[in-house]
């Protein structure tokens, strides 16, 4: 498994289990039907416990603040009207990063039904799967999302960390190679939120694909690339998915000790998916 370093953030800390919220007999996880009152769906304990605890948290500092009036007007805005697409995927966008798995997907779920063409709500959806290790849906959805904005970084980079995870390295390096590509945009939807590509992580990813396909030689470049992030200074958090890699000089002095002899051994396919954690400073 990889190794990563986190930004210098204050952590929530991961959430280890979490339950199905049910309604009428239904795990929210599965289809939502179009007008279905948001107000009926209410937030398990167990996410109810997360989402409190970060709430507190928030409320120090001034980003916290920032994001704590986000999710007070996406709840006012649903009471209002529970049909709004946008306020619907802000909120599941906010569950998601916060770990609050299930309740994030409820809201996507019906953000997606109101504006089935929005990508990024496809792709959201997507990453909260790969967090269930529910791979097939999470390939569906981000699938999806790249066929509803081809450019979309987001939407590359989660569905190869997905190949990758799922031992498909080439698919993987196909969509890195995209993620690269001038025309390619890192979007970020909250105040304060770093890019998925914030730490140059598509060169690393890139690299460990290149391992996975033996060919040390590219490896070797990719992970050189991924070694040139300007110095960042500016306080935010990552989203999940959204790493900064530790291991890159490691890795590169292993390959080039190896180079004469038989290719590394490295094993990408039994990655797990990381959990999602929210930093404030």
């Amino acid at each position: 498994m990889s190794d990563f370093r986190r930004s210098k953030r204050v952590t929530l800390g991961q959430v280890s289990a979490l339950t199905f919220m049910v309604f009428a007999g239904q795990a929210v996880a599965g289809p939502l039907v179009a007008g279905a009152s948001l107000a009926a769906f209410a937030i398990s304990s167990s996410e109810d416990e997360v989402l409190s605890k970060w709430k507190r948290s928030a409320a120090s500092t001034k980003l916290g603040m920032e994001l704590l009036q986000i999710l007070n007007d996406c709840n006012r805005s649903l009471a209002i009207n529970s049909l709004n697409s946008r306020a619907s995927f802000r909120r599941g966008y906010i569950y998601g990063v916060l770990g609050c798995t299930y309740s994030a997907i409820t809201d996507l779920n019906l953000a997606i039904t109101i504006a089935p063409y929005d990508g990024r709500s496809f792709a959201e959806r997507g990453l909260c799967y790969m967090d269930l290790k529910q791979y097939d849906r999470a390939l569906s959805d981000l699938n999806r999302a790249v066929q509803l904005q081809p450019n979309s970084g987001n939407a590359l980079f989660a569905r190869a960390r997905l190949l990758l995870a799922t031992g498909r390295p080439q698919l993987a390096i196909e969509d890195l190679r995209r993620c690269q590509n001038p025309v390619t945009v890192f979007s970020t939807e909250l105040p304060g939120e770093y890019g998925a590509n914030h730490y140059n992580a598509v060169a690393y990813y890139l690299g460990t694909a290149y391992e996975a396909v033996a060919r040390p030689d590219k490896a070797i470049v990719a992970y050189k690339d991924s070694l040139k992030v300007d110095d960042l200074t500016a306080t935010g958090y990552l989203h999940r998915y959204a790493e900064q890699p530790a291991d890159v000089k490691t890795r590169i002095a292993r390959l080039q000790r190896s180079q004469s002899g038989p290719p590394p051994n490295t094993q990408t396919s039994d990655v797990p998916p990381i959990t999602a954690q929210v930093f404030f400073q």
